[in-house]
């Protein structure tokens, strides 16, 4: 073998050899991709980062062709990782990096034996969101590994979720993630129980009275989903159910739905708090 040859080691990379990599051999690669890089910042400081083989890869000439976004993740972090390392490839073998399909939180979940994984991988995804502060934008990238262990984490409570959203999505055609990380969030604060004739009554629609938040929240639904509101944003979509789950919880009449305004008149998210 000579020195043109790919060549493959396995190395412990730290913060000053990856900064060194990004700064002088780093020319040619896409632009760092944020959400990854704290994604993967976030699993190295919790000790999550396993090692699975993925490589750090150069060309013939040192520049870096795969791996700056774990690299960074690596000065981040300050953290040292152990690389699979190959180096000496052929400079336009980048283009066929990264072209396969990564396997996704409801894969992974099919493989484990969760049912209705898409659902449920949602609906975590969605909880995680809300419980992470990371509402209406959503900035943070949860691994399919930090989903998976949230499921399993919370596994009652996410199939529950899930089975009263294919319940509402039947008489309403809700979001399920939407409708399911509503009641996963409301079982939290005031208990599954409440929840539960939270989500029937709002299933059903019977013996509600015009004033009530759920009755109001029911048509708003079946309305969204028959009109071009579907595409409505989901964080707007979730204020009015907290808005509509508040107000029930204090026995409130509520003759419409809308969001706050600010003291300059600008639409803002609104609170997303629920009432235990």
């Amino acid at each position: 073998m000579t020195n043109s040859n790919p060549k493959i080691t396995t190395e412990m990379i730290g913060p000053a050899e990856a900064k060194e990599i990004l700064e002088h051999h780093n020319a040619q690669n896409r632009a760092f991709k944020r959400k990854s890089i704290n994604q993967y910042t976030r699993a190295m400081r919790q000790g999550e980062w396993t090692f699975i083989g993925d490589p750090i890869r150069f060309d013939r000439g040192g520049e870096l062709l795969d791996g700056q976004n774990r690299l960074a993740a690596v000065i981040e972090s300050g953290i040292p990782q152990t690389f699979v390392v190959i180096r000496n490839l052929e400079p336009d073998s980048q283009r066929y990096m990264d072209s396969g399909v990564k396997r996704s939180p409801a894969d992974q979940l099919k493989i484990e034996g969760v049912a209705h994984p898409n659902e449920v991988a949602q609906i975590a995804a969605l909880v995680m969101h809300w419980k992470g502060n990371d509402l209406p934008g959503m900035n943070i990238k949860y691994s399919t590994f930090e989903i998976v262990e949230f499921v399993e984490a919370n596994t009652n409570a996410v199939e529950a979720a899930a089975t009263h959203a294919r319940a509402l999505y039947h008489a309403t055609r809700a979001s399920k993630g939407t409708s399911g990380a509503v009641y996963f969030m409301a079982a939290e604060a005031a208990g599954a129980e409440t929840a539960s004739e939270f989500f029937g009554l709002l299933t059903s629609g019977a013996g509600l009275d015009n004033g009530s938040p759920v009755l109001l929240l029911r048509n708003k639904l079946i309305y969204w989903a028959s009109t071009k509101a579907r595409s409505r944003e989901r964080a707007e979509i979730l204020y009015f159910y907290v808005r509509c789950w508040n107000g029930w919880r204090k026995n409130e009449k509520l003759e419409r739905l809308q969001l706050p305004r600010d003291s300059r008149g600008v639409v803002t998210m609104g609170d997303l708090r629920m009432r235990g």
